[in-house]
């Protein structure tokens, strides 16, 4: 299942300006109406310029933690200009690392307008629970925002220094999950003042937690009423058209040819392919999480030969398990309402509507957002929300206007 995890786990890309209206919303051309199949066929994004991939030692200490042994090194890409310019922070989306497709994608778009791009893991992923969380049981966005900051400090010192990056001024893009820690890192960096972010940049961002989660685990349980070969089905399906365009540009000829081969596959089908792949990286920072800190959650024997039995135990916690029997127990005296509470857009408010830097790029139908969700980003964000009709969740981060839209925000001074 690796193959489309990678693919998928990245789930997520985007962009940005204009006042948002129901008119150009209902102008927008991207072809794909169905939001379940725009988002699946995201994952086929990728890139096709080289960069330069680097692995990156934060936690020595994590070298040798039992089944993980050797993998604490962080993976991130790094997109370098000739000369000095301005750089960009790409943060992936749930469960992605620094080599997810979509922030390949969008690192891109960004070096070919002129910028120094760097992509990142997102927090809620394995490879950061492993090689620089300290809880380990990261989704607590108060507490993982300073953590990362941290990182992030350390990365830019790396690329100063041993790569000789010449920096003019720093931006964030983050999206999915990745757009929501942005917001929080934003805040940070607002007290600490290392960066002084030009640009904070949220794609398809997670807006209600609760909401988004809940999405998750919905699909994945649907889907498990397939039949285990209607699922190797809909997985190969999947397989053999990111085979095909792999190594092919993403456009509006390579999706004339996608759709039609896609069509074979239900609502049913999508929804499982979408879900199970989430579930997978919840699945990894379980399962890496119990490594680190061995709360005896998993009653499975962490053991070579037991390996893969431990990883499906792992694979039975949905996500609000995950919050009630694992995070909760990692934060003091906050409730689960509490911790969402903390964890979302909605306490953010008065922030979104005073930070002129702060741009969103969102789909009325992105899967894991709900009309609430939209009206509350329309009320807060005004011309700073690009709001599209169709997309699905980082399904047109690619769409020529979706680009086009991005480099005039970039360009654009606050």
């Amino acid at each position: 299942m690796k193959i489309l995890k990678v693919l998928l786990i990245a789930l997520s890309p985007l962009f940005f300006i204009f006042k948002a209206s129901a008119a150009e919303s209902a102008a927008y051309n991207f072809s794909i109406q169905n939001p379940l199949l725009s988002t699946l066929i995201a994952a086929a994004n990728g890139t096709s310029i080289k960069y330069k991939k680097l692995s990156l030692e934060i936690r020595p200490d994590r070298s040798h933690i039992k089944l993980l042994e050797g993998r604490h090194k962080i993976s991130i890409g790094l997109f370098k200009q000739s000369k000095k310019a301005p750089l960009v922070f790409i943060i992936s989306g749930l469960g992605g690392n620094g080599l997810s497709g979509s922030s390949l994608l969008l690192a891109e778009d960004l070096y070919n307008r002129g910028y120094h791009v760097v992509t990142l893991p997102n927090a809620f992923s394995w490879q950061y629970v492993l090689g620089v969380s300290e809880s380990a049981t990261p989704g607590y966005m108060p507490r993982d925002s300073v953590e990362y900051y941290d990182f992030m400090k350390k990365v830019n010192s790396y690329l100063l220094k041993t790569e000789g990056l010449h920096v003019e001024s720093y931006s964030l893009m983050g999206y999915s999950l990745g757009g929501l820690l942005s917001v929080f890192i934003t805040q940070v960096d607002d007290f600490q003042q290392i960066f002084q972010f030009q640009k904070i940049v949220l794609i398809n961002p997670a807006i209600d937690v609760n909401y988004g989660l809940k999405v998750l685990d919905t699909f994945y349980a649907d889907g498990s009423k397939l039949t285990y070969e209607r699922k190797a089905y809909a997985f190969s399906t999947v397989v053999d058209l990111v085979l095909e365009f792999a190594h092919a540009p993403f456009s509006a000829n390579t999706l004339k040819n996608a759709v039609p081969k896609l069509s074979v596959l239900t609502s049913l089908d999508l929804k499982w392919l979408i879900g199970n792949s989430f579930r997978q990286s919840l699945r990894d920072v379980i399962f890496a999480s119990q490594q680190i800190h061995n709360t005896g959650l998993l009653k499975t024997e962490a053991s070579e030969y037991k390996q893969n039995a431990r990883f499906e135990e792992a694979e039975k916690f949905t996500y609000e398990d995950y919050i009630e029997k694992i995070l909760l127990k990692s934060v003091k005296n906050e409730s689960f309402d509490g911790l969402i509470s903390q964890s979302g857009f909605y306490g953010l408010e008065n922030y979104l509507k005073e930070n002129s830097k702060i741009h969103i790029f969102e789909n009325e139908d992105d899967l894991i957002v709900s009309k609430d969700d939209i009206h509350f980003l329309k009320e807060n964000l005004d011309s700073r929300l690009n709001l599209y009709s169709h997309g699905g969740h980082l399904g047109n981060i690619w769409w020529p206007q979706n680009k086009q839209d991005l480099g005039q925000i970039l360009t654009t001074v606050n």
